[in-house]
């Protein structure tokens, strides 16, 4: 993608590739996206280790607002005229152990 077609790679919006694996988002990729925020999709405590700190580094060191699925929950993105509205489901639900506190 990178040799290809760089300038195409523009988004607003972009899933981290490879739930945030170190060889997944090079310093050359999260460039060319550019993104305004990041949304990386991991289970919680997976076997994995995903996302590695390093790569969640890099997108914050860019100044890219980042969700987690392991801390967030789902995700709605809703895209309109007022731009970008997204809501964390662990914001707006609690979970059903926690509803007497």
């Amino acid at each position: 993608l990178l040799e290809r077609t760089p300038d195409l790679l523009k988004a607003d919006v972009m899933v981290v590739p490879h739930h945030g694996s170190l060889t997944s988002s090079t310093d050359a990729f999260i460039d060319a996206v550019r993104p305004a925020t990041a949304i990386f999709t991991v289970g919680y405590r997976n076997r994995f280790g995903h996302p590695k700190d390093e790569v969640v580094e890099r997108y914050r060191a860019r100044g890219i607002k980042i969700y987690r699925s392991d801390e967030s929950g789902a995700l709605d993105l809703h895209f309109g005229s007022g731009g970008l509205s997204l809501q964390e489901h662990r914001q707006l639900r609690r979970r059903y152990w926690r509803f007497n506190d």
